[in-house]
Protein backbone atom coordinates (compact mmCIF):
# COMPACT_ATOMS: atom_id res chain seq x y z
CA UNK A 1 0.00 0.00 0.00
CA UNK A 2 1.27 3.35 -0.78
CA UNK A 3 1.75 5.94 2.33
CA UNK A 4 3.27 8.85 3.74
CA UNK A 5 6.99 6.51 4.21
CA UNK A 6 8.59 7.42 0.72
CA UNK A 7 7.10 4.76 -1.40
CA UNK A 8 5.79 5.66 -4.70
CA UNK A 9 2.61 7.31 -5.11
CA UNK A 10 0.03 6.80 -8.12
CA UNK A 11 -1.25 10.24 -9.72
CA UNK A 12 -4.35 10.37 -12.17
CA UNK A 13 -5.28 13.42 -13.82
CA UNK A 14 -8.77 13.47 -15.85
CA UNK A 15 -9.05 17.00 -17.94
CA UNK A 16 -12.67 17.07 -19.46
CA UNK A 17 -14.08 19.53 -22.18
CA UNK A 18 -17.49 20.52 -21.03
CA UNK A 19 -20.18 22.98 -22.50
CA UNK A 20 -21.87 25.48 -20.69
CA UNK A 21 -24.35 23.12 -18.95
CA UNK A 22 -20.98 20.94 -17.79
CA UNK A 23 -21.84 18.51 -20.74
CA UNK A 24 -18.68 16.72 -21.12
CA UNK A 25 -17.38 16.67 -24.77
CA UNK A 26 -14.12 14.89 -24.59
CA UNK A 27 -12.12 13.38 -21.45
CA UNK A 28 -7.66 13.43 -21.39
CA UNK A 29 -6.20 11.43 -18.99
CA UNK A 30 -2.86 10.81 -17.61
CA UNK A 31 -1.30 8.44 -15.07
CA UNK A 32 1.99 8.31 -13.97
CA UNK A 33 3.80 7.28 -10.51
CA UNK A 34 5.80 9.83 -8.46
CA UNK A 35 8.30 9.09 -5.31
CA UNK A 36 6.62 10.75 -2.34
CA UNK A 37 9.82 11.63 -0.62
CA UNK A 38 10.72 14.01 -3.59
CA UNK A 39 10.13 17.04 -5.09
CA UNK A 40 8.92 16.57 -8.79
CA UNK A 41 7.02 18.72 -11.14
CA UNK A 42 4.24 17.12 -13.01
CA UNK A 43 3.36 17.84 -16.76
CA UNK A 44 0.51 16.82 -18.66
CA UNK A 45 -0.27 18.02 -22.27
CA UNK A 46 -3.83 16.28 -23.85
CA UNK A 47 -3.01 14.78 -27.14
CA UNK A 48 -5.50 17.18 -28.77
CA UNK A 49 -6.42 20.21 -28.73
CA UNK A 50 -8.97 20.78 -26.06
CA UNK A 51 -12.67 21.08 -27.61
CA UNK A 52 -14.13 23.83 -26.10
CA UNK A 53 -13.25 27.03 -23.78
CA UNK A 54 -13.97 25.25 -20.28
CA UNK A 55 -12.95 22.94 -18.54
CA UNK A 56 -12.85 20.40 -15.40
CA UNK A 57 -9.72 19.21 -14.03
CA UNK A 58 -9.17 16.20 -11.48
CA UNK A 59 -6.16 15.30 -9.85
CA UNK A 60 -5.52 12.28 -7.59
CA UNK A 61 -3.35 10.44 -5.47
CA UNK A 62 -3.26 7.03 -5.30
CA UNK A 63 -7.07 7.05 -5.60
CA UNK A 64 -8.07 10.01 -3.05
CA UNK A 65 -8.89 13.47 -4.62
CA UNK A 66 -6.01 16.15 -4.66
CA UNK A 67 -7.38 18.79 -6.62
CA UNK A 68 -11.01 19.46 -8.50
CA UNK A 69 -11.99 22.63 -10.36
CA UNK A 70 -13.69 23.81 -13.34
CA UNK A 71 -11.67 26.70 -15.17
CA UNK A 72 -12.51 28.82 -18.21
CA UNK A 73 -9.30 28.09 -19.90
CA UNK A 74 -9.38 31.67 -22.25
CA UNK A 75 -8.68 33.15 -18.77
CA UNK A 76 -6.33 30.70 -17.80
CA UNK A 77 -2.91 28.43 -19.20
CA UNK A 78 -2.66 25.56 -17.90
CA UNK A 79 0.50 24.24 -16.89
Amino acid sequence: MNNATGKDVNVEIHVDSIGENEEIFRRYSGYGIIDYGKTELLRFKPKDKIESNNIHIKVTFDGCLMYQNILNIEKFEIV
